[in-house]
């Protein structure tokens, strides 16, 4: 009876620390805690995050993927687990963890390693289901493409365009290239459809009404449908082969010597690199022909930026620019002293404008009404003439069009909606605003949605119209009530 009994204790104790086989081959996630209260700092040093089981290729050893952090850095590597009972080491050319098995299901794999205890569980795969067939393909939209008659999306009228406004486009495989009239400079980037049959050129977007043949009507979210005929020839102020073509090229030392500020990247997509350029200040010239001077640069939609001295370096109409940890190449294909473009033809290009100095708003608050009751500042306003001073905004930068306020919310406070325009885009967003002072104490308002805010001066408040800005900015807003 006893060996009966010990027989079926070792039986069970088997299929708990040798069910690894089953349960192992997964992916799984860990979060972790301190095993003993006062972790050792080698442990967190290395601390795994992720843990890829893939394969077995051996009795109790399989092989994977290991994510875990280094010095502060996300390191993903191959690495080899081998178990003996309830022994279990990790291992990759460069680490290895060994430790104890705590639990091991289908579910969960609790793991003692060092100080530190680690919960993994299953990382759950998302069913694949099949994409529904987009209603345009790329290819449709390859050629040249003039633009020959415009209209009001709703109202359909028609509105005039001439030769300085025309929209030419110039689509293919390896670039998108649009010019909005010959008054602006050429905008490249990538081309892409999106869900909803949003098309993507350059750095705009455009709903693709019709698509037959030769014929095509894209509406560029702004009330506005452009029609598009097919052409065979280039447009009659671009060279077809090279960007921006017949384009001023001054590299003097009067034209570059300045802050440039960033207006526009193509694509719009590089701006959330962290090496994106969002400024260039350019101080001086050296008796080397080369140039000194501080560059900001980083994600634009975290606004991470982060500033370093840097030299760039000219060859003809190359320009090298080294400063931090990165390096920018490519060409000058404009310079005027007031704008500058600079990149790589079909890949990225900078869009530069000179930087000055702010003006003071024309406006003197001490001179003007701050009525903030909610009888009169409870309405819908529309924003009218916005007014600042070169170098202040740029893309990432909200610029408010409209504001409701719909409901009070607290003292000053109110809920409603907000229209703004950020990364070249229009968007309406819910907010809340909050209105703060008076005429005597620096009178404030707060909008503030679920991705960006303002907090800025009131200049004025009297029922019919809302002024406000920074006045060390040079920046103005003018709201009329619609209501």
């Amino acid at each position: 009876m006893k060996k009966i009994t010990l027989s079926l204790i070792l039986s069970f104790l088997s299929l708990i620390l040798f069910a690894q086989p089953v349960t192992l081959v997964k992916k799984w996630h860990a979060t972790v805690q301190s095993a003993d209260g006062s972790p050792a700092a080698e442990d967190r040093a290395r601390q795994m995050n992720t843990l890829d089981i893939i394969k077995k290729t051996g009795d109790h050893i399989y092989t994977g993927m290991v994510e875990y952090n280094q010095g502060g850095k996300l390191i993903t590597t191959p690495c080899t687990i081998t178990t003996n009972g309830k022994e279990i080491s990790i291992a990759t050319t460069e680490q290895n963890w060994s430790g104890t098995i705590l639990k091991s299901n289908d579910e969960v794999m609790n793991l003692r390693m060092g100080s530190l205890d680690y919960f993994f569980k299953k990382v759950l795969v998302p069913v694949q289901r099949p994409q529904q067939a987009a209603k345009f393909k790329a290819e449709q939209f390859y050629g040249n493409w003039l633009e020959t008659a415009r209209f009001k999306t709703k109202e359909m009228s028609a509105i005039p365009i001439g030769t300085k406004d025309t929209f030419y486009l110039r689509l293919s495989k390896e670039n998108a290239m649009l010019l909005p009239g010959t008054a602006n400079a050429p905008m490249n980037g990538s081309m892409d459809i999106t869900k909803g049959d949003n098309l993507n050129i350059a750095t705009s977007d455009f709903k693709v009404v019709s698509l037959t043949g030769e014929l095509m009507v894209l509406d560029d979210y702004e009330n506005t449908s452009h029609t598009f005929t097919r052409t065979m020839a280039p447009f009659a102020f671009e060279n077809k082969s090279t960007f921006c073509a017949g384009c001023k090229v001054d590299l003097s030392e009067s034209a570059l010597v300045r802050t440039w500020f960033v207006n526009s990247i193509a694509p719009m997509s590089a701006s959330k690199k962290e090496d994106a350029i969002s400024t260039l200040e350019i101080t001086a010239k050296n008796a080397d022909n080369s140039y000194s001077g501080f560059v900001e640069y980083g994600n634009w939609t975290e606004k991470a930026f982060k500033k370093s001295a840097c030299t760039l370096t000219f060859t003809g109409n190359d320009l090298s620019i080294t400063g931090g940890i990165y390096t920018w190449t490519g060409r000058v294909y404009l310079c005027t002293g007031d704008s500058l473009i600079f990149g790589r033809e079909k890949e990225i290009m900078y869009y530069f404008k000179k930087q000055v100095a702010a003006t003071t708003p024309a406006v003197d608050p001490g001179n003007n009404m701050i009525d903030l009751r909610p009888e009169s500042v409870k309405h819908n306003w529309s924003g009218f003439n916005p007014e600042a001073a070169p170098g202040f905004i740029k893309p990432e930068m909200g610029i408010l069009r409209e504001l409701n306020l719909r409901e009070s919310a607290g003292n000053m406070k109110y809920k409603g909606t907000v229209l703004f325009d950020r990364l070249n885009k229009r968007q309406r967003q819910d907010c809340t605003i909050e209105f703060s002072g008076d005429a005597k104490t620096s009178p404030r308002i707060k909008i503030i949605t679920e991705g960006y805010s303002w907090d800025i001066e009131l200049f004025k408040a009297d029922g019919k119209e809302l002024i406000m800005g920074r006045k060390t900015d040079g920046i103005r807003y003018s709201f009329k009530r619609m209501d």
